[in-house]
């Protein structure tokens, strides 16, 4: 060990007839001569055969795991993609929705405004300029309602958060249709236990209100009634308003809040409503941290149900 211990091996790679090998030689020093050399050698063929094995494992992990990254990365674009392209196709059902509605009212208006111009002093003249102001009126709330959408839709409309009697709200939203409903001899009720203290916009809740009960005087025939109640539930304070008119068809029923959704109320008795005022009124009750529902009642008609905060 003393002759060799300082002295480096110089390592070599030879070759021979049964394949290359490394070879370290160590000369032996004594006497400061040398006196031998240690020669250690070690085939390569197992290193080339470990290193070949290594890479048949190696590559298949490899092209597997590029594969795997490949789809993985389809999968997540697609997913990331998803929300942005059935958000388009929303969009463009409604522009598309939008146009119709917009083009009817003002087609049957420039129709009326050509028979008064054929003829002014035509003996229906009064009854074709009252249509068409009708048709007028109706393309005023069409637009109004688009712009109310686009305002909510854009996160643009003043929405407060404070606490407020929901019992008040009902109770003034009842008063303002209780004439109308006695001139359609419709039987109007208002049931609250007392103060039901919510959170939310009072305003924009009686704008949801009005068009709940918009819609169920609507919809129910003379001699009908419709019903107006209140109370705390759980976390929330909810307004229910029931009518006894023909209720949804189940088939109609999960699509009632869709934008121009009017299903077969449109037949009804005073169709010609925009199609938006549900989808508005949900969402008006949604942006308070609420949300609107509609069920079909057993005794016939239907019922929707506001919740928000309780204060």
């Amino acid at each position: 060990r003393n002759a060799t211990r300082d002295v480096e091996p110089e390592v070599v790679t030879v070759y021979g007839p049964e394949g290359a090998a490394r070879m370290a030689s160590v000369p032996v020093v004594l006497s400061g001569e040398v006196d031998g050399v240690v020669q250690v050698g070690q085939p390569l063929r197992a290193d080339l055969e470990a290193v070949d094995r290594l890479v048949l494992v190696l590559v298949p992990i490899g092209l597997g795991a590029l594969a795997l990254a490949g789809v993985g990365g389809l999968l997540m674009s697609r997913r990331a993609i998803r929300p942005a392209r059935e958000a388009f196709e929303r969009q463009r059902a409604f522009v598309a929705d939008a146009s119709h509605e917009l083009k009817t009212p003002l087609s049957l208006a420039k129709i009326d405004g050509e028979v008064l111009l054929r003829d002014p002093s035509a003996p229906d003249a009064r009854d074709i300029m009252e249509h068409q102001l009708s048709e007028i009126d109706r393309t005023s709330a069409i637009l109004s309602d688009l712009l109310f959408l686009a305002r909510l839709d854009a996160g643009r409309l003043d929405v407060e958060d404070e606490p407020f009697d929901l019992a008040s709200v009902l109770t003034e939203t009842v008063d303002r249709f209780s004439k109308r409903a006695t001139a359609e001899d419709i039987r109007l009720t208002l049931g609250v236990p007392g103060k039901l203290a919510a959170r939310g916009d009072a305003r924009r809740t009686a704008l949801v209100l009005g068009a709940l009960l918009d819609n169920a005087l609507k919809f129910t025939p003379e001699g009908g009634r419709v019903a107006v109640s209140g109370r705390a539930w759980d976390k929330h304070m909810e307004a229910t308003v029931t009518d006894t008119g023909p209720g949804i068809s189940p088939d109609h029923l999960p699509y009632v809040f869709d934008r121009f959704y009017r299903g077969e109320a449109a037949h009804t008795r005073g169709g010609g409503s925009t199609g938006l005022g549900l989808a508005i009124a949900r969402d008006l009750a949604r942006v308070q941290g609420g949300d609107l529902a509609a069920e079909n009642v057993e005794d016939g008609g239907t019922a929707f149900r506001i919740s928000l905060p309780r204060a």
